[in-house]
């Protein structure tokens, strides 16, 4: 697994790899990149080891509530296709959102495991 900048913190929480998911995953947090290293290893060049795990924590956090926020987003994507028929992108929304949901580490419950069920009882009954 790549690690953002060798700092070994940010990549393999959401576990991306390479440079060009590095570029991603900066620019979903909105990181400036200073000569070719992420904000976190720059500073942490200039100011010490202190100032990075400050950098990192505030990051980390970022990141959090930026996956958070996707999260709630595809949920209601879903919901709203599905309340439209839409299945195909119920589907893509609801996918997105078991994603989110594992590299985020959240462990949430689906919010469809009760249509699952009621899908899961229906085939058991015609079958």
């Amino acid at each position: 697994m790549e690690h953002c900048c060798d700092c070994g913190t940010i990549a393999p929480l959401i576990n991306i790899g390479g440079w060009a998911g590095h570029d991603q995953f900066c620019a979903l947090i909105k990181m400036e990149h200073v000569w070719g290293s992420c904000q976190i290893c720059a500073t942490a060049s200039v100011e010490g080891n202190q100032s990075r795990q400050s950098l990192q924590d505030g990051i980390n956090a970022t990141v959090v509530r930026a996956i958070t926020e996707e999260l709630q987003e595809a949920e209601d994507k879903a919901w709203d296709a599905l309340g439209r028929y839409k299945f195909q992108m119920f589907e893509y929304w609801s996918a997105i959102w078991v994603h989110l949901n594992r590299i985020g580490g959240f462990h949430k419950p689906n919010p469809w495991s009760d249509l699952v069920k009621t899908a899961k009882a229906h085939t058991e009954q015609s079958a």
